[in-house]
């Protein structure tokens, strides 16, 4: 060499059995380090990137991590055997400490026709060390791996993939474009180099540090990651510090959602983005989504801004898409006072997430203005796994004759849902009129018959407007063929059921002694009008429960 005579030679230590092999190591010039002080420092160094590219290797972003470094035809399964015999320090290059007045201004360098990687000494007792010699690893895969050197500066974007940045497309450019050539030794070898940042701070600022929330999906097995991205809101022309850990939310460590993580999350100099990962591990528990939180703290040259993410563990098992329902009802009116018109609402499927849905009666025949019933609005909520509620809607007694009267009840804007049937009608059923009831042409009108039980009260055989009630008819209607279940029960007294058809025609028909109930089912009943009458055996008088429901 034209400018030095500094000697090569070369150390070739003999580690103890806990510590990693180490490369074949020289050293040139008039290095400011002891050469053992120099292998101890680089010993503990290569621990550190072996542990990164080891998890690096894991990475679920692996394979698309390595192409982008080294190109989109990267060879992944040999770039992962270069990687793990790297980490394993079973394949290392060899490694020379140089003289920083030798190196040009830069930290590090790796020489592709020797396959040697160069350091400086001015960095052997650094924080920097780990970043240098990963980013000249990289190097050193590309030299491994492409006959070509990859366009750009391949040695820095592979550290900071490693490192577990999130690079934007301004950042990728800038590398891929970036010349990373610096001659070393007096203008002797050639290197891929890497450089010093220098950062124009001139009022010397602290930068505002932040952590961002995340999502990720469970899954049903294994771990995936959680990755929270923490930001400088400008570069630093020192070394970023800050520790982190997890806490507990819904989502804990105790029920094997996540696992506990903490750490020092470092920024070198100029760089202004980092990921935290979080191992979150898959079931097929059919849950809530769940969140767990990270906590920085405890910062280095730079200032805490949003200090708390939180995670949520997105549930992917069982998600089913419920459908709403409301179902049509009907009250007697009564004389006075308020009754509650209920209707009900049901999910075709149990949900794992809340289900809400907001509703409003409307006027129909009925109406708030004559005071038939009560404006009434709200939101209705199914918890999880929950599928049937009820809406009561406030009904007012009243002496007046009067046909019977509907109103709606609407439902709107369903979180978590479909709606399917989105409105329902309740009818108001008129019981002023002395003769209602009493004939088949002037029946209690029950609708359509369906698999819900409708059920009425009343009684029978007493003395209404000076005349003995002996007739209560309820008309129903079937629209689909099935078997039919009528019962007569909480009887004081004997009483009668009969089923009759559309003309009043006998079908079936109950005649127990004394206060049994009175039992009719008939199979295979045709879409149609249908009667049921009930009527007091001879002189007796009592109240009564009818339930009419269609069982298939």
């Amino acid at each position: 060499m034209e400018n030095t005579s500094e000697a090569l030679y070369m150390i070739v230590p003999d580690p103890p059995d806990y510590l990693n092999p180490l490369p074949s190591l020289g050293f040139m010039g008039d290095v400011s380090v002891k050469p053992l002080t120099a292998a101890v420092e680089i010993e503990a160094a290569l621990t550190q990137v072996n542990q990164q590219l080891t998890e690096f290797v894991a990475s679920a972003n692996f394979e698309a991590d390595l192409q982008t470094a080294f190109g989109e035809y990267t060879d992944v399964k040999l770039g992962a055997t270069i990687i793990e015999a790297l980490a394993e320090s079973s394949q290392l290059p060899d490694m020379i400490v140089v003289s920083s007045d030798l190196m040009n201004g830069v930290n590090g360098g790796f020489d592709s026709l020797t396959g040697t990687v160069y350091l400086s000494d001015a960095i052997i007792n650094s924080e920097k060390l780990v970043d240098v010699i990963t980013e000249e690893f990289g190097h050193y895969i590309d030299f491994q791996l492409n006959e070509i050197d990859s366009p750009g500066d391949e040695g820095e974007l592979f550290m900071r993939l490693v490192n577990g940045e999130v690079l934007s497309e301004v950042d990728l450019t800038y590398l891929r474009n970036k010349d990373d050539r610096v001659m070393i030794l007096g203008g002797l070898v050639e290197v891929e180099a890497n450089e010093d940042i220098v950062i124009d701070n001139p009022a010397n600022l602290l930068p505002e540090m932040s952590i961002a929330d995340t999502e990720i999906t469970e899954g049903d097995r294994g771990r995936s990651f959680a990755e929270f991205k923490v930001t400088l809101d400008s570069p630093s022309d020192q070394t970023v510090k800050v520790s982190y850990t997890t806490a507990d939310g819904t989502a804990t460590v105790a029920d094997r959602d996540y696992e506990p993580t903490s750490g020092d999350l470092v920024f070198r100099r100029g760089q202004t983005e980092r990921v935290i990962r979080v191992p979150v591990f898959g079931d097929t528990k059919v849950e809530p989504d769940e969140t767990f939180k990270v906590i920085l703290s405890e910062p280095e040259n730079a200032d805490l801004g949003r200090d708390e993410a939180t995670g949520t563990i997105l549930n992917d098992d069982g998600l089913v898409s419920a459908n709403i329902s409301i179902a049509d009802t009907q009250i007697m009116e009564g004389n006075r006072g308020r009754s509650f018109a209920e209707f009900k609402v049901t999910l075709d499927s149990p949900s794992n997430q809340i289900v809400r849905v907001n509703y409003a009666t409307a006027d129909g025949t009925a109406t708030v203005a004559d005071r038939d019933y009560e404006r009434t609005r709200g939101e209705l909520i199914f918890p999880r796994g929950q599928t049937e509620r009820v809406i009561r809607v406030p009904v007012i007694g009243d002496t007046k004759v009067e046909p019977d009267e509907t109103f709606q009840v609407i439902l709107s804007d369903p979180q978590n849902a479909e709606l399917e049937r989105g409105k329902a009608t309740g009818t108001i059923l008129d019981d002023d009129d002395p003769e209602r009831g009493n004939t088949l042409r002037n029946p209690f009108v029950l609708g359509n018959l369906t698999t819900d039980e409708i059920v009425r009260t009343d009684q029978i055989g007493f003395i209404k407007s000076g005349k003995r009630d002996v007739n209560d008819y309820y008309r129903f209607r079937l629209t689909r063929p099935g078997t039919v279940t009528i019962n007569l029960d909480d009887l004081v007294a004997n009483a009668n059921l009969q089923l009759l058809g559309s003309g009043g025609e006998l079908i079936d028909q109950s005649n127990n002694p004394g206060t049994q109930a009175e039992t009719i089912m008939q199979r295979d009943l045709e879409p149609g009008i249908y009667y049921a009458r009930v009527h007091p055996h001879v002189s007796d008088r009592t109240k009564y429960r009818l339930s009419i429901n269609l069982i298939s």
